[in-house]
């Protein structure tokens, strides 16, 4: 298993003054957004299938309202998605952030195949105590993977770190 160099790209936007016409967002603070994108590639050596293999892996969490994590891929609901019945237009990562773009996500779907032979979800969603309303706070993901003898998988685990005002973010 390869974990790949972390792409990481940040933007600020700064409010504009209003052009000039006395109204705008000059109160407004900065939001900066860090795109964090990891690539990992599993190559199965063996002569024979791997099936369910299990991959944990994580995203930034945050406890801070001024920073926010989105999950952008995998595409996992989070308890209130399921709970409100929300369709992928509006399905929510980490937090009730937007998750955009993917059309086969369905209301109350616990597992999402991604790719063929490889599903994502939060993980612990299959323990029988699990309280649903906690799964994704700790930005825990479960990947269950087929790899076929020979093969490589690759998978991408893509989030966004959104910063409102002049906060310094570290670790990420």
């Amino acid at each position: 298993m390869t974990y790949h160099p972390v792409s990481k790209k940040s933007t600020t936007v700064t409010p504009s003054s209003g052009f000039g016409l006395g109204f705008g967002s000059k109160n407004t603070p900065p939001t900066t957004t860090h795109v964090l994108i990891q690539k990992i590639s599993i190559f199965n050596s063996k002569s024979i299938t791997l099936r369910q293999l299990k991959i944990l892996d994580q995203i930034p969490i945050s406890n801070d309202g001024n920073v926010v994590v989105k999950l952008v891929n995998p595409p996992l609901q989070t308890s209130s998605a399921v709970v409100e019945g929300r369709t992928s237009s509006s399905t929510t990562g980490r937090g009730g952030e937007s998750l955009r773009g993917h059309e086969s996500l369905l209301p109350g779907q616990r597992n999402i195949q991604v790719q063929e032979g490889v599903i994502a979800a939060w993980n612990g969603v299959d323990e029988p105590d699990v309280d649903a309303n906690d799964l994704g706070k700790d930005g825990k993901i479960k990947w269950l993977l087929e790899v076929a003898p020979q093969a490589t998988v690759n998978l991408t685990l893509h989030s966004e770190v959104v910063v409102t005002g002049t906060r310094s973010v570290f670790g990420i």
